[in-house]
């Protein structure tokens, strides 16, 4: 049987009938689509670490405005006692990031929220560039800490 002696319609390529066309312009939809997400999933993923990294740069801001406006009375120590043993984990798992925390705070005032801090930024690794900045930064602490605030902190 011939091409032209087959039964049914025949249509040039440019010709095709409604529902056809309408398929192929599904399909050309959805890989579309599909290439759209799995490129959408790329970016995400490249960036993942850019995200978390100012996920936890505004974790740290939080906490240290916590740190600031909880560190008055005894009450509010206790609450923020109850916020740092939380945040204990978090702070551990970022030490490079500590640094310039600590320098929002005022040892004498935050001695508490301080002294997690340190405890994080201390809990990475130090160079050697570090370790004359560290060694004053916990020398100041330790001479202006407040006693009544960091006993509460006892296993530190």
């Amino acid at each position: 049987m011939s091409p032209s002696s087959r039964p049914g319609p025949t249509h040039s390529p440019t010709e095709l009938p409604l529902s056809t066309q309408c398929e192929r312009v599904s399909c050309f939809r959805v890989i579309f689509t599909l290439a759209f997400f799995f490129f959408c999933l790329l970016c995400l993923l490249h960036s993942g670490r850019q995200i978390t990294e100012h996920l936890t740069s505004m974790a740290l801001e939080s906490l240290v405005t916590q740190i600031q406006a909880l560190s008055g009375s005894a009450d509010d120590i206790s609450q923020l006692h109850a916020h740092l043993k939380a945040a204990e984990e978090p702070l551990h798992s970022e030490p490079n990031q500590l640094s310039s925390f600590l320098d929002q705070l005022d040892p004498a005032k935050h001695s508490l929220g301080y002294l997690y801090i340190l405890e994080g930024f201390t809990s990475g690794p130090v160079t050697e560039e570090q370790a004359n900045a560290v060694v004053l930064t916990i020398a100041r602490f330790i001479d202006a800490c407040a006693a009544d605030q960091i006993c509460l902190a006892l296993d530190k």
